[in-house]
């Protein structure tokens, strides 16, 4: 028989049970803890998917996932609608049944690249829905989708209709291309640029390129040259002032000033301008566009210019004739001095006098003919004439006259015949070939003189002042010599103005020349850079080879007979010189009762 256990050992047992059912109650209780927290993390995880769900189901766009095999796990409504069937009728199905073969392809066809790149992709795509047949441009967006262990789940994709966005760029691109099409045929440049010192263009139109030489691109945002950088600089601060002037007092503005064109020299441009203000009245903008004038600038100097020399020549006219009768007078005179002096005993020192006296007043009847030359008061012989012998004539001179360090150099391709007096085409070319050789007189060159034909349309001929369009004779002298500034250019041609030192030139060669030319029908001009030379084009109307000569002066003829002749001038002195010329002749006075 087992020995019964003692009191002490009872209670020890006694203890150690009711320190297991302690435990026990421990361990219950921090299970139903735990079981509490599980529920309420279901219902919480319930809850987040059910709002997941109502937010994905909320989304406008069509929201699906497929397997690594191309079944579909799940969709939104958006999709059901789209489709025409419900979620669980789409479910464990590949899309055979409600989404068209082709359709299926491409879809797959993106998944697998998705899977393939494992990032997202997107691209665009036209699908018809199943519910009313409309069709909707989806831009559809895939990418592979991991669980929380990072095992691969499947493909998820959003498709979001932009129709209506799509329709919207189409607008906008038309918008803009009619825009560019219109503006590409405005015969200058629209922009956008900021207010700051260098007119950062924001925007320039394609015309940029014409007007200034360079592309677009190279001015907006200042990516090569700034706006500023091509205007003339004299006329920078006339630009800045007058633009900040107008915004100053909240107006636009038009100005005229000069640009440098990368090939074309000097450019005139006219602007018109705004100010684009912000909310708060600031500017954020100038918009405007800006047009080539320089043509209109070209035509509004000739005008001036042929006012001013019309003027002068009218001027210079007017006292040529009352100095010619004077000189006429002088000259008759002392001829006849020169007669009765060789009929009496004198010395040689007063002959040599009277000499000297003729030759001086023959000077002054050259610059008085080339006065009359220039305002087309007197009456020339003129002829059909061909230049080209009357140019090799003057190469014989010049190849002498000038110094042997210029070399000269000819081309002449026409044969072409200029109704002129054969002397002033002498006159003309001599001129510009001896301002050629003084130019390079320092350091030599080559003097280059050609001949050929051109045809002239209304577009070239139309800053010309009285020129019709036609074939004309180009004679062009060019030098390699000192060159001449813009401004040298605008006053070669006007009377008494020259470069050379003071007594090296009158000032009258161009001059002379322009009123040649202009009484031929023809033009000039003068292309030039300072150390790069001269050019001066001529352009001459040419005849044709079947005219007569033109007469219209013919020079008096003395006439001795029993006729009378009616001698009548204002000028006293000149009547009493012609007088005495004709009683040389045997002519009587018939108003001198004497005779």
């Amino acid at each position: 028989m087992a020995e019964k256990p003692s009191y002490e050992e009872l209670a020890r047992r006694v203890q150690d049970l009711e320190s297991v059912i302690s435990d026990r109650k421990k361990i219950e209780n921090e299970l139903q803890v735990e079981i509490i927290e599980r529920e309420k993390a279901v219902e919480e995880l319930e809850v987040a998917e059910t709002l997941l769900r109502s937010l994905i189901e909320t989304i406008p766009d069509l929201i699906w996932l497929k397997d690594k095999n191309g079944v579909y796990i799940s969709c939104n409504l958006k999709f059901e609608e789209f489709f025409g069937m419900e979620e669980v009728k789409i479910i464990g199905k590949s899309g055979d049944d409600f989404i068209d073969k082709k359709l299926i392809a491409s879809f797959r066809q993106k998944d697998m690249e998705a899977l393939a790149n494992d990032r997202p992709i997107v691209y665009e795509e036209n699908v018809t829905s199943a519910y009313d047949g409309h069709k909707e441009l989806l831009e559809i967006i895939k990418t592979p989708m991991y669980d929380l262990e990072g095992r691969l789940i499947g493909v998820l994709g959003i498709g979001r209709d932009i129709t209506k966005r799509k329709q919207t760029e189409i607008a906008l691109i038309q918008n803009r291309d009619q825009l560019e099409s219109i503006l590409s045929n405005i015969q200058g440049i629209t922009y956008r640029c900021a207010l700051d010192k260098d007119w950062t263009m924001i925007y320039m139109s394609n015309h940029v390129d014409h007007l200034t030489g360079y592309p677009p691109d190279d001015f907006i945002n200042n990516a090569v040259r700034t706006y500023g950088s091509i205007i003339y600089q004299d006329d920078i601060e006339y630009v800045d002032q007058a633009i900040n002037e107008a915004l100053k007092f909240g107006k636009s503005w038009e100005i005229e000033y000069r640009i440098c064109h990368k090939s074309k020299g000097i450019r005139w441009v006219y602007e018109k301008g705004r100010g684009i203000l912000l909310p708060d009245g600031s500017v954020e903008y100038l918009d405007g566009f800006i047009i080539d004038i320089s043509r209109r600038k070209i035509i509004e100097e000739h005008f001036l210019q042929n006012q001013k020399l019309e003027a002068i020549g009218t001027l210079a006219g007017g006292i040529a004739h009352d100095f010619n009768n004077i000189l006429g007078g002088i000259l008759g005179l002392s001829e006849l001095l020169q007669e009765d002096l060789q009929e009496i005993e004198c010395s040689s020192d007063i002959r040599n006098k009277i000499d000297l006296i003729i030759k001086g007043g023959l000077r002054a009847k050259d610059l008085v003919t080339q006065i009359l030359a220039f305002s087309s008061s007197k009456q020339e012989h003129l002829k059909p004439v061909n230049i080209v012998p009357i140019v090799n004539e003057i190469l014989k001179f010049l190849k002498v006259s000038l110094p042997p360090t210029i070399e000269i150099r000819t081309s002449f391709c026409s044969q072409s015949l200029l109704m002129t007096d054969p002397t002033r085409i002498h006159q003309v070319l001599m001129n510009l070939c001896t301002n050629a050789g003084y130019a390079m007189k320092e350091k030599g060159g080559f003097l280059s003189i050609s001949i050929k034909d051109v045809f002239l349309d209304q577009e070239m001929v139309e800053i010309q002042e009285k020129i019709s369009p036609g074939r004309f004779l180009l004679l062009s002298v060019e030098d390699t010599g000192l060159g001449m500034s813009h401004e040298l250019i605008s006053k070669i041609m006007e009377p008494f103005f020259t470069t050379k030192p003071k007594g090296k030139g009158t000032g009258m060669g161009l001059w002379v020349v322009q009123g040649i030319i202009k009484s031929m029908g023809g033009f000039i001009e003068v292309a030039s850079r300072l150390g790069q030379g001269s050019k001066f084009n001529v352009y001459m109307p040419v005849c044709n080879k079947g005219n007569d000569s033109v007469t219209l002066h013919s020079e008096n003829q003395s006439l001795i007979g029993t006729e009378n002749i009616l001698f009548v001038d204002d000028e006293n002195f000149l009547t009493q010189s012609a007088k005495t010329s004709l009683s040389k002749l045997g002519l009587r006075d018939l108003l001198d009762g004497n005779k």
